[in-house]
């Protein structure tokens, strides 16, 4: 088996990783101490805030410090405030009603302090339909909406959203991840469930645009993260071969990470096995049972 020299940083999904449901995986309470500024945590998750993800795995033993959580949640909120923030006309109003657990609506409303941001509430859209209210004006108007995983599901969240539509022209529909099930709970309804329930039946078919792994928007922030002059000025920032992707899931982690020219390490301790692998056009550089063996494949770790 190949083994890795020298690295730049190392990236780590978390579900199937570092963790199984709530119960944590072995080995993985001693990565971040010996890594320290030279980790990062990239998840699809988007129910919950880095800060809460932080505590849940403290309490399971694993203490990541200051490494920095990247989830979906923030990653939709990293890809909104590029373009809002960006637009120099404003008289722009950007509005964005956010479908999702408490952990994604805080991430978003964090766009607050952008004067083109306009938070819509389902109160707001409730007031509109009552007085037939509509927003169609496109020289003025864009208007998002943003979908996250959720724990249950309403008649009165869909309509929530399809009143959204009724009030609002042109809508852009983003969802945090492409994942097809949520990793802690088969019952969690994912973005694209929702998607689906949505287009169940209707003319017009929603056509989302994911923010999460494996959108190359998300190598963007890693690169950034592992920069040249957070370590050695030396270092050349286009040699990605010195970042490493830890992942346990193909379609998602390895694929970012191939694409990326990242060097990718798929442990078999979450949802990828051996006979799915055999039959996967991507494949990891190197496969080991879980990250207790990073140091088997890692020389400096």
């Amino acid at each position: 088996m190949s083994k890795i020299t020298s690295f730049k940083g190392i990236v780590f999904d978390m579900d199937g990783v570092l963790r199984i449901g709530k119960d944590p995986v072995k080995g993985a309470d001693k990565i971040f101490p010996r890594l320290q500024d030279r980790a990062m945590i990239v998840t699809n998750e988007c129910r919950r805030t880095p800060q809460k993800i932080k505590e849940e795995l403290k309490e399971m033993g694993i203490d990541v410090g200051t490494t920095p959580i990247l989830t979906a949640g923030v990653m939709t909120y990293n890809y909104l405030y590029d373009i809002i923030s960006a637009d120099t006309n404003k008289n722009t109003i950007y509005n964005v009603l956010t479908i999702g657990e408490e952990g994604l609506i805080e991430v978003i409303e964090e766009l607050g302090f952008l004067n083109n941001y306009k938070k819509i509430t389902p109160l707001f859209i409730q007031t509109a339909i009552k007085k037939n209210k509509k927003f169609t004006e496109d020289d003025k108007y864009i208007n998002y909406i943003v979908i996250g995983s959720i724990n249950t599901l309403s008649i009165k969240l869909l309509q929530v959203i399809n009143n959204y539509f009724k009030v609002f022209s042109n809508v852009k529909v983003i969802i945090t991840c492409p994942d097809t099930i949520d990793p802690e709970a088969p019952e969690i309804i994912v973005p694209k469930h929702l998607v689906h329930i949505l287009n169940y039946n209707n003319a017009e078919k929603i056509k989302p645009y994911h923010t999460g792994k494996p959108n190359p928007i998300v190598t963007k922030y890693i690169e950034k993260y592992f920069s040249e002059d957070r370590f050695d000025p030396n270092n050349d920032v286009n040699n990605k071969d010195d970042i490493i992707f830890v992942g346990d899931t193909l379609e998602t982690d390895i694929k970012l990470a191939k694409e990326a020219f990242f060097k990718s390490i798929l442990v078999l301790s979450g949802n990828t096995n051996r006979e799915n692998l055999k039959k996967s056009q991507i494949t990891p550089d190197i496969t080991i049972d879980s990250v207790d063996d990073l140091s088997t494949v890692i020389g400096s770790i």
